[in-house]
């Protein structure tokens, strides 16, 4: 082969090679962009779920995100925690600085209820001393709205009693007459496991 075919065969080859093959032969301008479309949600500040009143432990929490390149993905904390249901479970980047405290955190009685000289209550936040020499005949519970029946044995005649209660699960109580015996209802603000025991100088009802 000659000088002047080598030098033509060379200047071809390189006449159709790429500038840079690190680089796409279209140019940077042409490339591909995933879109996923951040800016289009606002930026969390806070959010907040209230469980139903049946909660009492939380043994898991998973966050559902989406990532830069528009996939999306979890994360999950495993836990097992008591809590209460009445404290919204929050999600923030930042604390709240509102401060919660819960119903079921005083100690001391919220009501006492004196019914004649043959019935005290003495209301807490979750449970009820009831003051009585009268034998409980029944007790159980019922739903829409969730309450409290507890049935005392005695014949007698008096007008009906209710109250609305505040700061207690408790909502709500009411006593009524009926034929050989007496009937209190207490009210919950929600689904309560409830024990009733005799104790001291009456009945002692608490509910979790």
């Amino acid at each position: 082969m000659n000088k002047v075919s080598f030098v033509l065969i060379m200047t071809a080859t390189l006449l159709s090679a790429r500038v840079n093959p690190f680089f796409m032969e279209h140019g940077l301008g042409e490339l591909s962009v995933t879109s996923n479309h951040l800016k289009s949600y606002p930026p969390l500040k806070n959010a907040s779920i209230t469980l139903p009143s049946s909660a009492r432990i939380l043994k898991q929490v998973t966050v559902k995100f989406i990532n830069i390149d528009g996939s999306v993905g979890t994360k999950t904390i495993t836990l097992s925690n008591k809590i209460d249901w009445h404290v919204p479970i929050f999600i923030s980047q930042a604390f709240p600085t509102a401060k919660l405290t819960s119903v079921k955190s005083a100690r001391q009685p919220v009501s006492l209820i004196k019914f004649h000289k043959f019935l005290s209550l003495k209301i807490f936040s979750s449970s009820v001393d009831f003051l009585t020499k009268d034998k409980n005949i029944r007790y159980f519970k019922m739903i829409s709205p969730y309450r409290v029946v507890l049935d005392f044995k005695r014949v007698d005649h008096f007008l009906s009693f209710d109250k609305q209660l505040k700061n207690s699960i408790f909502k709500y109580v009411f006593i009524g007459n009926h034929d050989g015996y007496y009937r209190v209802v207490l009210q919950l603000d929600g689904d309560y496991r409830c024990s009733f025991t005799k104790v001291g100088q009456g009945y002692k009802l608490s509910c979790f």
